[in-house]
């Protein structure tokens, strides 16, 4: 549930931001089909893509809401 919200939340503050999904794919070195997966919150693509991703956005804060404990 986790990774799906954050996958939604990652699409709607790049489309916020205006960024295409050529755009973002480029920037996080993969395809445009692995993007739509990580926005769809899918858990086999790379830790690294989603990392980077929070950080190109600057949502990197929400990474401690997925490893928190509770």
């Amino acid at each position: 549930y986790a990774l799906r919200k954050l996958g939604r939340d990652l699409a709607l503050a790049r489309r916020k931001r205006g960024i295409s999904t050529s755009d973002m794919a480029a920037r996080l070195f993969v395809s445009r089909d692995t993007l739509w997966r990580l926005e769809r919150g899918d858990p086999t693509v790379a830790l690294g893509t989603l990392v980077t991703a929070t950080f190109v956005l600057n949502l990197h804060d929400r990474l401690a809401n997925l490893v928190a404990p509770a």
